[in-house]
């Protein structure tokens, strides 16, 4: 879940503090946790039919209640994902700042390690 993770640290910020993976081989639960009380949740599940069964749902909890958004159109997804590259590739000016793709690349790691290393939390 690279793109799953990037909506997350979009929402969410790129200060994460620690990391575990919880779940399986085909399931991972992912905790992010921002040291301040605030903490996100990733579940990425592969199988050959995983969109179909699972859609691709992000949910923020506003107060008392959910925002919640599916992707239903993944083709378009990527088309919208390849015209950014692409625009990036022509202007330079990035769509991601360096601090969350850097913090992408800490929390995949994070997370590998602690799936690994028997589920426990990972430090950033």
């Amino acid at each position: 879940g690279i793109h799953t993770l990037c909506m997350a640290l979009r929402i969410m910020g790129p200060d994460v503090k620690r990391v575990i993976d919880t779940g399986t081989d085909t399931a991972h639960c992912v905790t992010l946790d921002y040291g301040d009380g605030a903490r996100c949740q990733l579940d990425v599940r592969t199988a050959e039919d995983h969109y179909e069964q699972f859609p691709w749902t992000a949910a923020v909890r506003l107060g008392d209640s959910y925002l919640q958004r599916k992707v239903t159109d993944h083709d378009g997804f990527y088309v919208n994902l390849m015209t950014n590259c692409a625009k990036f590739f022509q202007t330079g000016i990035s769509p991601v700042s360096i601090e969350e793709s850097l913090a992408t690349v800490r929390v995949l790691e994070a997370a590998t390690q602690s799936f690994q290393s028997g589920q426990v939390w990972v430090s950033l």
